[in-house]
């Protein structure tokens, strides 16, 4: 094999395993805010019937519905409560 082909395969094997790491959307910097802080955050910003609260993607994942009623995952930076991004379920 020479070596062009050899490093190639190299390469095409490195960068797959990106593929499957998971999505990280926070920075995971500094404390996380308690989690009663955050259901606050999370009503007085218009989410409702938030009934799941958990940390994923180095973030707080909140699961409910935004306030024109649509369900939505909500992924929050832990230690200030920024919104990073929002999924429509």
């Amino acid at each position: 094999m020479n070596k062009f082909a050899v490093l190639a395969a190299a390469t095409a094997i490195l960068c797959s395993g990106s593929a499957f790491a998971e999505e990280q959307y926070c920075t995971g910097e500094g404390a996380a805010m308690p989690t009663e802080q955050v259901m606050q955050k999370l009503e007085t910003m218009g989410y409702q019937k938030v009934k799941k609260l958990d940390m994923e993607h180095g973030c707080y994942e909140a699961k409910g519905f935004d306030a024109e009623g649509n369900r939505v995952e909500v992924y929050l930076e832990p230690a200030t409560g920024e919104v990073v991004k929002v999924k429509k379920s």
